[in-house]
């Protein structure tokens, strides 16, 4: 199963990005497929507040209610999995967020990372989760890009 991050929701969604081809041809073949993929909650939040958010965009921010509808068309595909926390969370996130340099932004990959997913062998065995971590040689589904 593939997870989509913040990053590839805003390039296939911001034309101007120069993911942008890539980035929707992966959306549009999830979208359109059989097989399951899944999206993050946090993800979809920041996928919102990235793309209508001013500072970044300036005059060019996408509005609210194309934001909406874009999320929409994605989250209407019948093989996504929106996936989320859950009772174990606080557990599994402790596993993380208390290695050295998860600070900061990186701390929102960890709550990406500690919830059951494609990289976890089920919802009630989260199996060996990786993220990573900058300035470390962890490897992991979650990576901070810049959304340009």
């Amino acid at each position: 199963m593939i997870a989509v991050d913040t990053n590839r929701l805003v390039y296939a969604h911001r034309r101007e990005s120069r993911h942008h081809e890539a980035a929707s041809s992966l959306l549009r073949e999830l979208v359109q497929g059989d097989d399951a993929w899944a999206i993050p909650w946090p993800c979809c939040y920041e996928f919102l507040n990235v793309v209508t958010n001013p500072r970044i965009w300036r005059d060019n921010a996408t509005s609210p209610e194309q934001s909406w509808r874009q999320l929409a068309a994605w989250t209407a595909s019948p093989s996504l999995r929106l996936i989320g926390e859950t009772e174990d969370f606080p557990e599994v996130l402790e596993r993380f967020v208390r290695r050295p340099r998860v600070i900061a932004g990186v701390v929102h990959d960890a709550r990406i990372a500690a919830m059951p997913g494609p990289w976890s062998r089920s919802a009630t065995d989260p199996g060996p989760r990786r993220l990573a971590i900058p300035g470390t040689q962890d490897a992991g589904p979650n990576r901070r890009v810049n959304p340009r």
